[in-house]
């Protein structure tokens, strides 16, 4: 297949769009789950592939890919982590902030948030059925966070529910799930609500610290209020076990093509939404950690929400009834789409697009969008190696002169070479493809100094 940063291929009437060139192509690559999507489900036109295209063996459907169903859900291409996020908080540029308070901050923060789950209860029974039902709404003002920050968040961190909680609750506790994972412990939806929030919940997952290192396009910046020498915050997190749970649920029923309006797709859509809040809610927390870190340890409170972008989501398009099913894709909104009192009038959506542990990060916005990619971008840049391959391939994680600045902090529950930047697709093939179909605008450039990993 000869591929120069686009490939459009026709299978049954469906077009795919293939972003990405023929280097960074997955050497697992094949046709069979495409030609079975556009066989069994009720594709909207098209099918869009990001560069980071990755075929995982634990999900049917490939990450790096948005497809758009007509009035339907399909559990099988969803994750179980949904509402997985790379989000982001600014923090004005700071004197203080010199190896020594990184080192404070990050070992305060491995205390302060867990890896995978928590063995004590964290929150109440009717906190968690609150989180399902609202998401961040009536907590973020109690949790110190303002509306102009939530406001950042997709869908102001609330999916909005048209269904009683404990009737989804009802379902989900009614049997076993035999296809959950047997890291997940079985104690039931409750236990796991209360025992998730303020977790990472993956070995991929991550909180890293970045410094805005160079400016590409000032007026952008400008209007995003970000100069040279501010940090960022990305935080790397989703649902956990509670999306697992409903996911599972799902998946063991083997259903699809489900239409939302029905009782059962009723239940199926709820279910998903009420996930949703609760990873919405799970960000939060870690943001509110992150924040109270810093005002103890440097003594400021300029750090805010800069934007959280989902890239595992079941995004629900009322006017056009189409059913965005993302994994391993963000939506970049364009400046279009907002009025002139947000602070996205001048850009559109703003995304800071990691690279690798230890690599640079991107700061994208979706000035114009990209209506031909559905609006889409990648939320990372993928992987060359699966980590099985990058444990018996890579014997340690490597650094280099550019990065002997880099301090990176650990739980110590994973292979850390798994991680290194060998086990990436090539940083530069996947901005030039993005450059190139106009996916999105780069206007900056950070350094990382500093991640906490598992």
């Amino acid at each position: 297949m000869k591929m120069d940063c686009k490939k459009i291929l026709n299978i049954n009437k469906i077009k795919i769009f293939f972003f990405i060139n023929k280097k960074l192509f997955p050497k697992d690559f094949n046709l069979k789950k495409f030609n079975y999507i556009t066989q069994n489900f009720k594709v909207d036109k098209k099918i869009i592939c990001m560069p980071d295209l990755n075929f995982k063996a634990k999900n049917f459907i490939p990450t790096g890919v948005n497809i758009p169903i007509i009035n339907s859900i399909n559990p099988i291409l969803l994750s179980s982590n949904i509402n997985d996020s790379i989000g982001s908080l600014k923090l004005k540029n700071n004197k203080n902030l010199d190896k020594r308070a990184i080192k404070k901050i990050f070992i305060t923060l491995k205390k302060r948030i867990k890896i995978f789950r928590s063995t004590k209860n964290q929150i109440s029974v009717p906190s968690f059925k609150s989180y399902l039902k609202y998401g961040v709404k009536n907590i973020y003002l109690k949790w110190g966070f303002l509306k102009k920050e939530i406001e950042r968040i997709e869908s102001n961190g609330s999916e909005k529910l048209d269904m009683n909680i404990e009737k989804i609750l009802k379902n989900i506790k009614k049997k076993k799930i035999e296809s959950l994972p047997s890291y997940v412990p079985r104690d039931g939806i409750l236990n796991r609500g209360m025992r998730n929030i303020g977790v990472l919940d993956g070995t991929s997952h991550f909180i890293e610290l970045f410094r805005v290192n160079k400016i590409l396009k000032k007026k952008d910046c400008k209007y995003l209020n970000v100069e040279l020498g501010d940090y960022f915050f990305l935080v790397h997190a989703g649902s956990g076990d509670v999306g697992r749970y409903f996911h599972h649920h799902f998946l063991d029923k083997k259903i699809n093509n489900i239409d939302p309006k029905t009782t059962k797709g009723k239940l199926v859509k709820n279910s998903y939404l009420a996930a949703i809040n609760y990873g919405f809610v799970n960000r939060l927390y870690i943001y509110k950690n992150i924040k109270e870190t810093i005002f103890k340890v440097l003594k400021t409170q300029e750090i805010e929400i800069f934007s959280d972008l989902p890239h595992d989501y079941l995004e629900i398009e009322k006017k056009t009834k189409t059913i965005f099913h993302r994994k391993g894709v963000v939506r970049l909104k364009s400046k279009k789409e907002f009025k002139k009192n947000n602070s996205w009038f001048k850009t559109g959506t703003p995304y800071v697009l990691p690279s690798n542990p230890s690599g640079d990060a991107y700061l994208m916005i979706g000035r114009n969008g990209s209506k031909e990619s559905l609006y889409s971008l990648n939320h990372g840049m993928g992987r060359t190696l699966s980590k099985k391959e990058a444990e018996k391939k890579i014997k340690s994680f490597k650094f280099n002169k550019e990065t002997m600045h880099y301090q990176m902090f650990r739980y110590k529950k994973d292979k850390i070479n798994t991680q290194s930047p060998e086990a990436f697709k090539d940083t530069n093939s996947i901005l030039k493809i993005i450059k190139k179909n106009k996916l999105a605008d780069n206007i900056a450039i950070l350094k990382s100094v500093a991640s906490l990993k598992a």
